[in-house]
């Protein structure tokens, strides 16, 4: 595999990773997918998750780096083996 598609691929997972706040919510305060890793501490509850995203928001929040990595890790090296076995049954398929 080229160097250009690992990086495509390491792109695709961390907007993956920062789309997940969007989708995916444990409760009304953790944030993420597959680990939640954006806790919102704030004392009043948000009206939505675009509401992290504000001048208020922002500073009631707890990013955990650690499960951010892990997030993108886990998504690239499925979004990896994916492609190679997609890749694999096509040959298999001309064959």
């Amino acid at each position: 595999m080229q160097v250009t598609n690992k990086k495509g691929l390491l792109w695709i997972s961390i907007i993956m990773t920062l789309l997940s706040v969007f989708f995916v919510s444990y409760g009304t305060n953790k944030f993420g997918a597959p680990f939640q890793f954006i806790s919102y501490i704030g004392e009043n509850e948000l009206s939505s998750t675009f509401s992290l995203f504000t001048k208020n928001g922002i500073t009631s929040i707890q990013f955990n780096i650690l499960y951010f990595f892990i997030d993108v890790t886990l998504i690239y090296f499925l979004l990896f083996y994916v492609r190679k076995i997609i890749g694999l049954l096509k040959i298999s398929k001309q064959s």
